[in-house]
């Protein structure tokens, strides 16, 4: 109500953690989905206002044939970074003798960005792909449930997007923890393989130099949280477990199945890199590639998955759909799985030369 007896403070950066934390009764913050807030265990009591960016230049300006340039350039920026959402980008080198062949097989929007490499035999390609052709097939397979009875509908779940942060904290700090532990970790009682487990440590202990570079950049991103941190980190990522859980299975209260790509993208090309710094950019590169975000979800909730192939691209690579369901219903995703299977023409999806 009105003169209400507020101390208001300004907060930059981390709002949602000072009101998690009790550092602050209330918070005013800018959120997109709110999936952030959800995480942190809030909730949004009111909207005071909504707003979309806009891109809005001056008359005079815009008249000036130098300012216009640049501010075309701009909105070219911008809709170029929308537009990337839906599609991904591929890299890959290809010897001379086979790159016709190749370039015949490789899908594009326009056509394929060709460069020699330095001193070699080699050419490498950038192409840039569209995810719309994953999610058509996928959709294709939700008709084809559809015809044999299943009704169908959107949902959405905000929180969807937002587990990869709680998921980083986990992986890495976990992977720290067994690195440190050893091979197999502790406390389980289970078969104990201990040739296997003493040779892996020995290797860990002299060898680590052969580890993966993303494996050791996200050690070491793990062990600096966990000096800094003393663990908060991984205990938060922990905490916050049952909010993504209760997310999904809100969804799950209204749908017997949650239907989506396995993979968004289709299965990059495997090569040879030129050398051992592409080695280690391609490495690097696969962190960010996001073909596993629609499944790590449900390794963090634990939620039953099933993946079902659904068909191939128009270069001829498979794509699937993974289905999710309520904790305890693998029997349903199976049945669902089941009717697909004998609603299409099977042996044409999984052929290898079809």
């Amino acid at each position: 109500g009105h003169n209400t007896n507020v101390q208001v403070e300004f907060s930059w950066g981390a709002t949602e953690a000072k009101a998690a934390e009790g550092l602050v009764d209330a918070i005013v913050d800018v959120t997109e989905t709110g999936s952030t807030l959800r995480a942190n265990g809030l909730r949004i009591i009111d909207t005071l206002t909504t707003s979309n960016p806009q891109l809005i230049a001056n008359r005079d300006s815009y008249r000036d044939p130098v300012k216009k340039a640049k501010i075309d350039q701009i909105a070219l920026l911008l809709r170029g970074a929308l537009e990337a959402k839906s599609r991904v980008g591929i890299k890959l080198n290809i010897p001379k003798d086979r790159i016709d062949t190749i370039l015949e097989l490789l899908p594009s929007i326009t056509a394929p960005t060709v460069a020699n490499l330095y001193g070699k035999d080699w050419f490498a390609v950038e192409i840039v792909v569209s995810e719309a052709e994953v999610r058509d097939l996928v959709m294709a397979a939700v008709d084809v449930l559809a015809e044999a009875g299943a009704g169908v509908s959107k949902v959405s779940i905000p929180e969807h997007h937002a587990t990869r942060a709680a998921l980083a904290a986990l992986n890495g700090e976990g992977a720290l923890a067994v690195f440190k532990t050893g091979f197999y970790g502790a406390f389980t009682r289970t078969y104990y393989p201990a040739s296997l487990i003493a040779s892996i440590n020995k290797m860990w202990a002299s060898q680590a130099d052969v580890l993966a570079p993303r494996s050791k950049l996200s050690l070491i991103a793990a062990e600096l949280s966990r000096r800094n941190y003393h663990g908060k980190v991984y205990a938060k990522a922990q905490n916050v477990r049952p909010t993504y859980i209760k997310a999904y299975d809100a969804a799950l209260a209204n749908v017997d199945v949650l239907v989506m790509p396995t993979c968004v993208m289709t299965a990059p090309r495997n090569q040879t890199p030129g050398s051992y710094l592409e080695a280690v950019e391609a490495n690097f590169a696969a962190i960010n590639a996001g073909a596993n975000r629609n499944t790590q979800p449900f390794n963090y909730t634990g939620h039953p998955a099933l993946a079902l192939p659904v068909g191939k691209s128009s270069a001829g690579l498979p794509v699937s759909m993974q289905l999710v369901g309520r904790f305890f219903d693998d029997p349903l995703l199976m049945r669902a799985a089941y009717a697909y299977q004998h609603s299409t023409d099977w042996d044409k999806i999984i052929g290898v030369n079809s």
